[in-house]
């Protein structure tokens, strides 16, 4: 198993179902077609590029240079491969795509303080003991975990930079959150506490440790999960759920 098998399977358990047992996948067609000039981006494309950009200033910052020149930089790239609007439609879109980055990157430095200690990926290779209800093998887990840093004192975090917003309409995006969530678990399978930081352009959300006792019962869950929805769709709409 991976962490991302894990996490689409919660995200969307029928998609999961009907790619990994059927081979089935369904793709959306591009509805703009290569004779349009587009004057806008859609919301896919607005977090990809935010994305880019979000990517660049990371870099950039972990380099020691500044993450103002690199993300003007990225935008100028942006715009001569052809990915923005023509003409001043571009100038608008690139504002657009600037505009949550100061505030974004102003509590992503705030955490950088707090979690000074940069740490190498760990790999997570986890064999529960016991095999799970109703089940006649044991899942394996084998997968690396990034973003890792310490506080200095022993205590240890994982610092996220998400392109996406995880408070909407002054609400949490949970559903936003399984992915970050199942690493979380996974992490303190051992018994090694692990604090959770994610920073999104709107909202910061810390996902606090948990004891192992704990992790290991959710992780049992999740692996019955799994054996579950490789026979039948699991029938949860994940947003409707929370």
């Amino acid at each position: 198993l991976t962490l991302r098998r894990l996490a689409d399977l919660l995200a969307n358990p029928a998609r999961a179902f009907l790619r990994l047992r059927l081979g089935v996948f369904f793709e959306a067609d591009d509805p703009v077609g290569a004779d349009q000039e587009p004057f806008a981006i859609d919301a896919l494309e607005n977090w990809q590029l935010q994305d880019e950009l979000i990517q660049a200033q990371k870099a950039a910052l972990e380099a020691g240079e500044s993450r103002e020149r690199a993300m003007q930089a990225q935008l100028a790239r942006m715009a001569r491969r052809g990915a923005l609007p023509a003409g001043h439609f571009a100038e608008l879109v690139q504002a657009q795509l600037a505009e949550p980055m100061d505030d974004l990157f102003a509590r992503y430095t705030e955490q950088l303080a707090l979690w000074p200690e940069l740490r190498p990926d760990a790999l997570l290779d986890h064999l529960p003991d016991d095999l799970p209800v109703g089940g006649d093998e044991r899942l394996r887990l084998v997968d690396w975990l990034d973003g890792l840093r310490g506080d200095g004192g022993g205590q240890r975090a994982r610092l996220l930079l998400d392109s996406g917003s995880l408070i909407a309409n002054k609400r949490y995006r949970r559903d936003r959150l399984v992915a970050p969530w199942v690493a979380h678990l996974a992490a303190q399978l051992e018994g090694q506490p692990l604090t959770t930081v994610i920073v999104s352009k709107a909202g910061t959300v810390t996902l606090q440790p948990l004891n192992r006792a704990s992790a290991r019962a959710a992780w049992a869950a999740l692996l019955q999960a799994w054996q579950t929805g490789l026979t039948r769709p699991l029938p949860l709409a994940l947003r409707s759920g929370f």
